[in-house]
């Protein structure tokens, strides 16, 4: 005997979504209304404004059902890719909407940038997606040239390109922006990229050409204000993303965070190195021991912390040599961080399976080495 699974409603959530991205990617945002979408799902109108009662919720919607096609591609694509240059290439492809459903998305897309300008809440959700991509890249371009000391500035160089491309393609299609020329500037553009992988290494480890050399030193109870500051705005740049106001929550004050730095430093429990760059502390790390038979390694890696300003400097890196050097230990970071992970990748640190919460951050996952 065959059962046969029924269709899921025409009311349902999901099928007056795909009515929402058909018609918002044919008709474009100044087409997109309760009604014609009620007459694309052939649902009422009540039966859609029960699932997206404004248009900025339609807009979400077509968004929300976008990300999930384009996150199935790209699990699809990167399982098949054997090299961190075609994981990248991969995704560069879609992201700059040049495969078959191009064009549908890159409409999609720019109807949701365009609402972010006048919509808190779409602009909020612009802001995570973007954040989360750009830091994407930065890791897939980290393992594709893993010698060209990649910055957030460049992730940012390469989503602006792809942006740009895949906005053309949605307004105009093919006319000018073809897939093979978007193919042609993003090629250039990683280019840049592999020259500075492929070119001499500075002679000091983590020093790039166009910066200045950081000195790494261990802490002394003086760098406590500067490692407070530090602390607070790597968090900031780091995690504000998980509250909705980053001037209001303690997690994120710099004076709470003196005087637990001045306590710190006044004890032997923490080994503390700090990273200084033109006389001002941009980084530092600690360490220390986690005694007793349950304890999954004999040292924990208890904090690391490089300004936005400065990554991609070999800061990092090199905080992490002086504070850990190769000995085993475990960290925890945050799950959605994917240019933490990647770091720590590179370092030989992997998933133990346990997993937590800390403050502000949902959810935490314990790495070891």
């Amino acid at each position: 005997m065959t059962v046969s699974v029924p269709p899921p409603p025409r009311g349902n959530k999901d099928a007056i979504a795909a009515a929402v991205l058909r018609v918002l990617s044919t008709g474009g945002a100044d087409d997109l209304t309760v009604r014609k979408v009620a007459a694309e799902a052939g649902v009422s109108v009540g039966a859609v404004q029960h699932h997206f009662p404004t248009r900025a919720a339609l807009i979400i919607g077509a968004m929300d059902a976008v990300n999930h096609l384009f996150m199935e591609r790209i699990r699809s694509a990167l399982s098949t890719a054997t090299t961190p240059q075609e994981r990248l290439s991969t995704f560069c492809d879609e992201l700059a909407c040049l495969g078959e459903a191009g064009r549908r998305d890159a409409v999609v897309w720019t109807a949701f940038a365009s609402r972010a300008g006048t919509d808190s809440r779409v602009h909020d959700l612009h802001v995570d997606n973007w954040r989360r991509t750009e830091a994407f890249l930065q890791t897939l371009l980290a393992d594709s040239y893993p010698n060209a000391q990649i910055s957030g500035d460049d992730a940012a160089l390469l989503l602006a390109t792809l942006d740009g491309i895949a906005v053309a393609r949605g307004a105009e299609g093919d006319h000018r922006m073809t897939s093979d020329r978007g193919r042609l500037i993003i090629a250039a553009v990683l280019a840049t990229f592999a020259a500075r992988s492929s070119s001499p290494a500075p002679e000091t480890r983590g020093r790039s050409h166009d910066r200045p050399p950081t000195e790494i030193r261990p802490a002394t109870p003086a760098d406590a204000e500067a490692i407070a500051i530090v602390h607070a705005q790597s968090w900031r740049e780091t995690y504000g993303r998980f509250v909705d106001d980053p001037d209001t929550n303690p997690w994120f004050d710099s004076e709470r965070r003196i005087a637990m730095w001045r306590s710190s430093l006044d004890d032997d429990e923490l080994n503390v190195v700090v990273a200084v760059t033109d006389g001002s502390l941009v980084g530092f790390a600690a360490t220390h021991l986690t005694p007793g038979a349950e304890a999954a390694r004999p040292e924990e890696l208890h904090m690391l912390y490089v300004l936005e300003s400065s990554h991609g400097s070999g800061a990092g890196q090199a905080l992490l040599d002086a504070v850990l050097a190769d000995r085993s230990a475990t960290l925890w970071v945050a799950a959605d961080n994917p240019r933490a992970h990647a770091f720590y990748r590179r370092n030989g640190f992997r998933p133990d399976g346990a997993e937590s919460s800390f403050g502000p951050i949902p959810r935490t996952v314990r790495l070891v080495r």
